[in-house]
């Protein structure tokens, strides 16, 4: 009985590290599994019917906002978010379907950065680098992003493929496989780009490498510089977007009293730059960078606990950056997807899931700069036992809230082409309230057009609308429409949210 229980000792101790990692991917595997079948939120919806639409050879989207207007071209445009995301979900949505690719896409990516985290530490520390991956499997924010037909588990892998590569580029195909790497992160996130600017960041902090070896230096400056270029060309000719989202159109977005996102997709004319609308959003977003609400407490503070350690690490480390070794070239990484991460919370919006990118990076860089003593790594294990329940708590909130929101679309498809004809364009009211609600009804009618329309400047919006197409139906709330044009038919009263709309005949409004 002794030997035994020594051969299974010796087993799992030789063992453990790969059982914690397939233990931690067979709970995120159950929550997938748990969330499939049924789409829930904002923009999953768009990625869930972008996909679907290039599974059918098409690259356009059925939503039509007034900005487009503004643009020559035939309508409706390419997708909202037209990136390299989209189409690596494409071959298993072919065998799955829209929302099932995107949650095996989504599963198989996470389970990759997993592994790369893995591998990236296993030599430091087999148990550590184990800890950290299924650590990271098993944060609230990663279960949740896989678990919804997202991005961010897609460009996560991507950003910690560029992080595996760097720590490993030393030579210059290496080198070169991470422009590529780091190219395709940026068509994935386009705030990524900051990683085609590593190798020169390094070749700053490698104090006088660039002297010793000048030759290698300027292939590190010139294939970075190739890769921007690259970027920029495959950016406006392949993934092009639905409206030109500048510098100036960032920086209206979320402003007060509105605080939409969407503000440049209901634009008559493209946004000017303002410099004191810079400084002033820059200013006012400061805030944003460590304010958070309270529901959203599960999913940054692991973050700002990660960000804290990694900061004060670097501190403590901050002369071990001038030796080229597997530490600085993480931390140079690090660095910069923490700068894009700032830049794009003070120019733009901060939500949640925009800190995915950065943690397994995080990670990483912690681990090489700290040592791994069997108390810090039963600290580790601790948090792990903390995570464990959290994960089927949100997975099956995802799916209460899913299979919510699929009645929901059920029922507005049925009852617009109950009372619409084939291919009538409908348009579709954003409600002032809740402004995201006009997503889930444009997938819900599609491939029929639909022409998106605010509530303010609804007769002017309206009227330009009329230049290009034949507009006789609206769909919104009864409350806004019923005084401006002729009824046609209400929604079930068991429509959800949907339960005060209807169809409205516009043919003589704002006339």
């Amino acid at each position: 009985m002794g030997v035994h229980w020594r051969t299974i000792r010796r087993f799992t101790s030789d063992r453990g590290p790969l059982l914690t990692l397939a233990v931690a991917f067979s709970v995120v595997c159950s929550c997938v599994l748990v969330t499939s079948g049924f789409i829930r939120g904002t923009d999953q919806f768009w990625y869930v019917a972008d996909v679907e639409s290039l599974v059918h050879g098409q690259h356009v989207t059925n939503n039509i906002f007034p900005a487009n207007l503004a643009t020559p071209g035939p309508l409706p445009r390419s997708f909202v978010h037209n990136n390299l995301t989209l189409y690596v979900v494409v071959p298993l949505a072919r065998l799955l379907g829209g929302q099932a690719g995107w949650l095996a896409t989504n599963l198989a990516c996470t389970g990759g950065s997993a592994l790369l985290v893995f591998l990236s530490l296993r030599r430091t520390s087999a148990r550590a680098a184990a800890l950290a991956a299924s650590f990271l499997l098993l944060l609230p924010l990663t279960i949740w992003v896989t678990c919804n037909a997202l991005s961010e588990p897609i460009y996560v892998f991507l950003t910690t493929l560029c992080l595996f590569v760097w720590l490993r580029a030393r030579h210059p195909l290496s080198q070169a496989l991470f422009v590529i790497a780091a190219v395709a992160a940026a068509l994935a996130k386009e705030n990524l780009v900051v990683l085609l600017l590593v190798p020169i960041l390094s070749l700053c902090l490698w104090r006088g490498e660039w002297r010793s070896n000048f030759r290698g230096s300027s292939y590190l400056v010139c294939i970075s510089l190739f890769g921007l270029a690259l970027f920029a060309i495959l950016r406006n000719m392949v993934f092009a977007e639905n409206i030109h989202y500048s510098l100036a159109a960032r920086l209206i977005t979320t402003l007060p009293p509105k605080n939409d996102n969407m503000a440049p997709y209901f634009l008559s004319t493209p946004p000017d730059f303002n410099w004191a609308l810079f400084w002033e959003k820059a200013a006012r977003n400061v805030p944003a960078l460590v304010r958070f609400a309270p529901t959203e407490a599960p999913f940054l503070v692991p973050f700002y606990a990660l960000l804290g350690l990694f900061l004060w690490c670097l501190a403590s480390n901050w002369r071990t950056l001038s030796i080229d070794c597997k530490a600085s070239r993480a931390c140079v990484v690090t660095i910069m997807l923490i700068a894009s991460y700032c830049a794009t919370v003070l120019l733009f919006q901060n939500e949640s899931r925009y800190v995915c990118f950065l943690i397994p990076s995080l990670l990483v860089s912690t681990s090489f700069l700290v040592s791994w003593t069997e108390r810090r790594i039963r600290i580790l294990e601790v948090c792990l036992l903390c995570l464990l329940p959290v994960a089927p708590v949100l997975a099956f909130r995802v799916r209460k809230e899913g299979m919510q929101q699929s009645v929901e679309t059920k029922k507005i498809q049925q009852f617009v082409d109950s009372h619409l004809g084939e291919g009538i364009p409908l348009l579709v009211v954003r409600d002032s309230g809740d402004g995201s609600r006009f997503i889930e009804v444009t997938f819900a009618v599609r491939p029929r057009a639909t022409l998106v329309i605010e509530e303010p400047n609804f007769c002017g919006q309206l009227n330009r609308y009329r230049k290009r197409f034949d507009v006789r139906y609206a769909f919104g709330q009864a409350s806004f429409l019923a005084s401006m044009s002729k009824h046609v038919a209400d929604i079930e009263r068991d429509a959800g949210r949907y339960a005060g709309y209807g169809v409205f005949d516009i043919q003589t409004s704002c006339q």
